[in-house]
């Protein structure tokens, strides 16, 4: 377990899950027996991983890796959010939206997970849904830059009110 730990540290993502999956392997472990402090570190190596193969583009396994990170710490909002955007880059649109959704009920006012979820709408077609989605990110943080230019263009497409 050690071992595992030091190698998330250093940065060593891939090793520190082989530790982890050999160290349950050889001693059936559940992750309500771990520490709070070892499960949070262990998220974290996953959720790492998971944020490298999301940056290469192969989604599929950025989700597992969020799963497992999940599995350990259901309560990590970032996780859930980096995960909806996983799912939404997969085209799994109502799995993304379940994510975000979690991410929202651990914390209310999380900017970003409302930004993904306007841009969620949007893809779905939800224009007004997004519009609303991108208001309440700018009315946590009113210089989110993104949730700006999103709400922007968004506005800029709507036709004009007779």
């Amino acid at each position: 377990l050690n071992m595992a730990l030091t190698l998330a540290e250093m940065g060593a993502y891939d090793q520190a899950a082989q530790e982890a999956s050999a160290l349950e392997a050889r001693e059936p472990t559940t992750p309500e027996r771990l520490s709070l402090g070892v499960r949070g570190k262990l998220a974290n190596a996953h959720a790492e991983l998971g944020k490298k193969y999301h940056e290469l583009g192969m989604y599929a396994e950025a989700i597992a890796e969020y799963d497992m990170a999940l599995r350990l710490c259901p309560n990590f909002p970032d996780i859930h959010n980096r995960r909806a955007v996983s799912c939404r880059e997969l085209g799994q649109f109502p799995e993304a939206q379940v994510s975000l959704l979690k991410a929202l009920e651990l914390k209310p006012n999380y900017v970003e997970a409302y930004v993904n979820l306007g841009v969620l709408h949007q893809k779905l077609g939800n224009l007004a849904e997004a519009v609303k989605s991108w208001e309440r990110a700018l009315e946590l943080d009113p210089k989110h830059k993104l949730a700006r230019i999103y709400l922007k263009q968004a506005t800029a497409r709507r036709p004009a009110s007779v």
